[in-house]
C-alpha cells in the first residue's frame, strides 16, 4: 500500500483515523519588526503598524511618504531611515529579515513664509526648513509721484523687525511679514509752495511793471554766493508761511504739518546759527 502525504497549514485541524498515521509538525522562525517615526507625534500619519512578525528569510517591504502635511503652514518632510546602524535616504524600505528589527523614520518641519506688500513686489515667499534662514525683499522702496508711499519696514506679529529691505529672518514656525509703508507729502507740499511764490512773483511783476532785462539782472545779483544764504533763510520762512496757511484750510493733516514743520524748522536753524 502506497503511503498518502497530506500537509496542512492550519494550526488546528480534524482527519479521520482509518489506518496507521505519522503526524509531523514543521516549525519555521519569525522575527519582530518594529517601526519608529521622528517626531512621534506624526506616526500615526506616517505607519499604519508599529510592529509585524515577518518569517526569518523574508523581504519587509514598505514605501515611505515623502511629506506629511499638517496645515496650509506647516508639514514635514521625509529625511531617511536607519536600521543596524546603516542609514539610507531611499523612499523604499526593503531589508532581508533574518533578526528582529527596529527600523527609525526620521522626518523634519517644515514651515511657510508669506511675505505681502501693498505696494511694490515681494520676494521671499516660500517653504524652509526650520532652523534655516528666510532672505526677504521688496523693490522698489518708493512709489508715487506728489504723494509718495516710502518703505518703512517689516512687521511681524504687530511689530516692528527690521528697517532694511532685504531683511534675513531665521525660519522656526510659520511666518508672515507685512511691508509697512509711511505716506511723504513733501513733494505735493514743495509744489503747493512754489506755485504760491510763482503766483505771488508774477503779480508783483504786474503790479511794479519791472522790465523783464531789469529782472533777469535782479535775480542774476540775488544768487550771488553771498546772498544765497540769505534767500534760502528767506525761501524756508516762506515755505513755512505757507505751511500754516495749508494747514488752516484742512488741506493737509494734522500728522504733515508737524512733520514737516518740524523739518523746515531744522533747516532754518542751520541756515541763522
Amino acid at each position: 500500500m502506497v503511503g498518502l502525504e497530506i500537509t496542512q497549514v492550519q494550526r488546528e485541524f480534524m482527519i479521520v483515523v482509518n489506518r496507521p498515521m505519522t503526524i509531523r509538525a514543521k516549525w519555521f522562525a519569525e522575527h519582530l519588526v518594529e517601526l519608529q517615526v521622528m517626531p512621534k507625534e506624526i506616526a500615526e500619519r506616517v505607519i499604519s503598524f508599529s510592529e509585524k512578525w515577518i518569517k526569518s528569510g523574508e523581504k519587509f517591504v514598505m514605501v515611505i511618504r515623502d511629506k506629511i502635511p499638517i496645515s496650509n503652514d506647516t508639514k514635514y518632510v521625509f529625511i531617511d531611515w536607519s536600521v543596524d546602524g546603516k542609514t539610507s535616504k531611499s523612499k523604499t524600505i526593503e531589508v532581508t529579515v533574518i533578526r528582529p528589527l527596529k527600523i527609525m523614520i526620521s522626518y523634519e518641519p517644515w514651515y511657510y513664509v508669506l511675505v505681502r506688500s501693498p505696494y511694490g513686489e515681494v520676494a521671499g515667499s516660500g517653504w524652509y526648513r526650520s532652523g534655516s534662514d528666510a532672505l526677504i525683499s521688496i523693490k522698489p522702496t518708493k512709489v508715487g509721484f506728489l504723494i509718495m508711499h516710502v518703505f518703512d519696514g517689516w512687521i511681524l506679529d504687530g511689530e516692528f523687525v527690521g528697517k532694511d529691505p532685504a531683511y534675513l529672518i531665521k525660519v522656526n514656525r510659520p511666518l508672515v511679514l507685512t511691508a509697512h509703508w509711511r505716506t511723504d507729502y513733501m513733494q505735493l507740499l514743495i509744489l503747493v509752495v512754489i506755485l504760491g511764490l510763482i503766483g505771488g512773483f508774477i503779480g508783483f511783476i504786474g503790479v511794479k511793471k519791472i522790465p523783464l532785462r531789469r529782472l533777469m539782472h535782479y535775480r542774476v545779483r540775488k544768487e550771488r554766493p553771498e546772498k544765497r544764504e540769505v534767500e534760502e533763510i528767506t525761501d524756508i520762512r516762506e515755505k513755512l508761511a505757507k505751511l500754516e496757511e495749508v494747514y488752516r484750510k484742512g488741506e493737509i493733516s494734522e500728522e504733515v504739518y508737524k512733520r514737516i514743520k518740524q523739518e523746515l524748522e531744522e533747516r532754518l536753524h542751520k541756515r541763522e546759527h
